[in-house]
């Protein structure tokens, strides 16, 4: 078969519009994939794991106030001192029995980098005529993490994550030691309450 000058221009126009179109097709794939995000581009949300307790920021919905009512030969557990040991004589625990941490337990709070004093003991307040009473923030310890600061030489601490709590029903755990036997084993009493409230959360060991 005898090619025309007209057919070899007509294979030149097709060959080159194929090409044409080739490299079209793979320029829009190239385009539609995109040159990926560097992970510190791609920003974060307050939701996400690990994210830093400085950039949580909320306000409480209120506090609480606990009063306990026990005998007097009872007596309340304190710490001395802020995280402390963990001896407390109240508790707060949701509806559905998780129990918040209330009390900070790291070296210093996430938000201010502040180092606490370190814990030196705790004491056994007799509970008055008038009861024992104390507070909650509506905030509790969601996470730790680490931070450092002047306060810290810019060194870094352990810290805690506090988040704020919303408003639902909770129960406050109250336990006066030596109810009973005269001795320290503890007696508790639970008490529901709503979050937000104004007024205090009264219970009873007896």
């Amino acid at each position: 078969m005898v090619l025309t000058d007209s057919t070899h221009w007509m294979v030149r126009m097709r060959l080159a519009l194929s090409f044409v179109l080739v490299v079209a097709a793979v320029g829009c794939s190239s385009s539609s994939s995109g040159t990926p995000k560097p992970v510190s581009d791609a920003g974060k949300d307050a939701s996400e794991p690990g994210r830093d307790a400085a950039d949580v920021a909320c306000t409480p919905l209120g506090s609480v106030s606990f009063v306990m009512h026990a005998p007097s030969s009872a007596c309340a557990s304190t710490s001395f001192s802020t995280p402390g040991d963990g001896a407390w004589w109240y508790s707060v625990q949701t509806a559905a029995g998780a129990s918040l941490q209330i009390f900070q337990q790291s070296g210093a709070i996430c938000s201010t980098c502040v180092p606490s004093d370190d814990a030196i003991g705790q004491d056994c307040q007799f509970v008055t005529s008038s009861g024992i009473s104390a507070s909650w923030n509506g905030t509790d310890v969601t996470s730790t993490s680490m931070c450092s600061s002047a306060d810290t030489n810019h060194q870094p601490v352990g810290c805690d994550v506090f988040d704020c709590a919303p408003e639902g029903d909770y129960v406050v755990t109250m336990c006066a030691n030596g109810v009973t036997d005269g001795g320290m084993s503890p007696t508790c009493v639970k008490v529901p309450f709503h979050f937000p409230t104004s007024s205090p959360v009264v219970g009873m060991v007896m």
